[in-house]
């Protein structure tokens, strides 16, 4: 049998489709699927730099709903998905008016018994004082409120134990697995 070449149109673009043009494409090896997009939402795109990803590096600052807060001086959430795993970075700070702190993400997060985000946190302060994100009472640490959008930062051990004055802040980054895409 001839070899078989497939090469994209003039824009780029290949795809397969199934008899009733829904694009379908499977990648096999000695019968082992390599890379398999069933359709939908949770296709996977291979960028042209090489970048793998289900949903691009997105800037969905001005549609989260952040609280603790009275006014930003920096406001950023940005976010890619790749199938189920979103990874999501963040930075506000601004002045404090409720002793909470908490933002809402793009997707639901994964209710599973035992799952628990994964955060890394570079920058935190409460009333004008950088955080301790050690095993002290002045700890912050991240928490996903399971099936909903909501994600909300910690301190000292309470949802509620943040300066409700002063400047406040964090920095950081959470991976989660999304319940629906």
């Amino acid at each position: 049998m001839a070899d078989r070449i497939i090469k994209p149109d003039s824009g780029n673009v290949l795809e397969l489709q199934d008899a009733g043009g829904t694009p379908r494409m499977e990648i096999t090896d000695g019968g082992t699927t390599l890379l398999k997009d069933e359709g939908g939402t949770s296709a996977l795109i291979i960028g042209s730099a090489g970048e793998v990803y289900s949903t691009a590096f997105t800037d969905y600052s001005a549609t989260s709903t952040i609280t603790g807060f009275s006014a930003y001086s920096n406001k950023y959430i940005f976010y890619k998905r790749i199938g189920f795993t979103v990874n999501l970075w963040f930075f506000f700070t601004g002045t404090s008016n409720v002793n909470t702190f908490q933002f809402t993400v793009p997707y639901t997060v994964k209710n599973s018994t035992g799952y628990l985000p994964s955060c890394t946190l570079s920058f935190a302060k409460d009333g004008g004082s950088d955080t301790d994100f050690g095993m002290t009472s002045g700890m912050v640490r991240a928490f996903a409120t399971y099936s909903t959008n909501v994600l909300r930062l910690d301190r000292s051990g309470s949802e509620t134990g943040w300066t409700n004055s002063g400047d406040k802040g964090a920095a950081g980054a959470i991976t989660f697995q999304a319940d629906s895409i």
